[in-house]
């Protein structure tokens, strides 16, 4: 095929150009030798057409190979464009993905330093715990748009902590318990299109209770429950305009908020018992009081109780006026160590015999030493005649070197002692006894206790010889 090509392109151009030569003009180059004109110029002109061909047949291959490699490398960039876009979404999903697993690092972490820290909350009040759980609750659902904590008083819904709602008007509206048990009958996911308290309710509350209470689309709800004691729950909703979803994993970290739910109950419920055997001790040895010193047994049921009511009005812990009403029992247990001779005297004391009564707060405080978790009670019991000024024993302590409980103990003790008879005189008027502690602000006792003992509206009435230890209570 090649050189069929080749001669046509050869006889083609030596004729072409013997007709171009000729028609132009009568050119000689072999002394009128025409036939060697012809060859010369036949030959010219098919080598001529030939090369020519030659030429501009391989720069069409070079053109076609050039467009061929073109168009592959064209495809070759469109691949690995195209290889590049699918990474460049891997990667977009890699970091969403490492984003998202950060983001559960993070909640998990939460909720492992909240168990790991349950000996922390194990000393809260019941309400400020179940609002910590909301809080905690709060960090690590994100994306919530409105949240209640309740708990159930007395078989209706009290609400503790909200977000979105009118808390005030929820509590006048009073839920009733038996309402949100059979709307949300456990932990778990639920469609308020589906599942709402206001399919409970008559029209009238309806009305009202959408008034104080957001529109939402999603709740995920967590029951706090022990054993088989419902306790309350807790809310964590969705708008029903919002655009997020809750997921599984939502559920699943919610369902683990039972563990510190029962955790806290758990030691709850232990405290109780530890308390009541701390109670049955304290009975004890205050019928050991008794059979020594009948005086000093009524002594220490009235300091407790008046210790009590001014650690209620300085707004202490359910736990701190516990142990404030221990202290009072307890505080003058030393005194089973002194000689009823001597606790019995009608003549004043001698000096040897007033460095004996001095030794009752640290012979109390080493009774108790040996006792666990005792350790405000032990310091009140050693310190209850401290003073202020530092002018007390057996430390000489003064001012804040003296616990808060203590401070309380020492006005309730003085006020109790100042109005009873004694075997050496006849008990003080109460405004006597009432204006002694108020000359002695700043100097026996605490500022802030006398203020607060001198404001109660009680006083007169707060020493009690009927008052008994509650089994478990104070």
């Amino acid at each position: 095929m090649k050189n069929t090509k080749l001669i046509k392109d050869y006889l083609f151009g030596g004729m072409v150009l013997i007709i171009i030569i000729f028609l132009i003009n009568e050119i000689t180059f072999f002394n009128n030798n025409i036939f060697l004109e012809f060859i010369f110029i036949f030959t010219l002109g098919g080598v001529f057409n030939v090369f020519i061909n030659k030429y501009f047949s391989h720069k069409e291959v070079k053109t076609k190979n050039a467009e061929k490699d073109y168009k592959l490398l064209k495809n070759e960039n469109e691949e690995i464009n195209a290889v590049y876009q699918q990474l460049e979404a891997y990667s977009q999903t890699i970091d969403q993905l490492n984003l998202e697993l950060n983001i559960s690092l993070d909640k998990h972490q939460i909720l492992i330093d909240s168990i790991s820290d349950i000996h922390i909350y194990k000393n809260y009040d019941e309400d400020d715990y179940l609002i910590k759980v909301y809080e905690i609750a709060k960090k690590i659902i994100s994306g919530y748009d409105y949240g209640v904590v309740f708990k159930y008083v007395d078989d209706y819904v009290y609400q503790l902590k909200t977000d979105g709602y009118n808390i005030q008007k929820l509590r006048e509206i009073k839920l009733e318990k038996n309402i949100i048990e059979n709307c949300y009958p456990k932990t778990g996911l639920y469609f308020t299109k589906d599942s709402t308290i206001r399919k409970f309710m008559s029209e009238d509350r309806i009305n009202e209770y959408s008034k104080y209470s957001p529109a939402s689309k999603e709740v995920i709800y967590l029951s706090i429950k022990y054993q088989d004691k419902h306790i309350g729950g807790l809310f964590l909703e969705l708008d029903k305009n919002s655009k997020l979803k809750y997921n599984k994993n939502d559920i699943k970290i919610v369902n683990t908020f039972q563990l510190l739910v029962e955790s806290y109950y758990e030691n709850l419920e232990n405290a109780i018992k530890e308390e009541n055997r701390l109670v049955d001790i304290v009975k004890a040895m205050t019928n050991i009081l008794e059979y020594h010193d009948k005086y000093t047994k009524y002594h220490s049921f009235n300091v407790a109780n008046i210790a009590k009511q001014i650690g209620k009005e300085m707004k202490l812990s359910n736990k701190d006026i516990k142990e404030l009403y221990l202290s009072g029992l307890l505080h003058d247990l030393g005194k089973t160590f002194i000689p009823k001779e001597i606790l019995n005297k009608k003549e004043k004391l001698t000096d040897e015999e007033f460095e004996i009564i001095k030794k009752h707060p640290t012979d109390g405080f080493n009774v108790l030493n040996s006792i666990k978790n005792l350790d405000k009670i032990k310091a009140s019991v050693k310190h209850h005649h401290e003073r202020c000024d530092g002018t007390g024993y057996p430390d000489g302590l003064k001012g804040d070197e003296i616990q808060l409980e203590t401070q309380i103990l020492a006005v309730a003790d003085a006020y109790d002692a100042m109005t009873t008879n004694r075997p050496y005189r006849k008990a003080f008027s109460k405004e006597r006894a009432i204006e002694e502690i108020r000359n002695n602000s700043g100097k026996q006792f605490s500022p802030i206790v006398c203020e607060t003992f001198l404001k109660m509206d009680n006083i007169e009435n707060l020493s009690d010889n009927e008052c008994e230890v509650e089994n478990g209570t104070v």
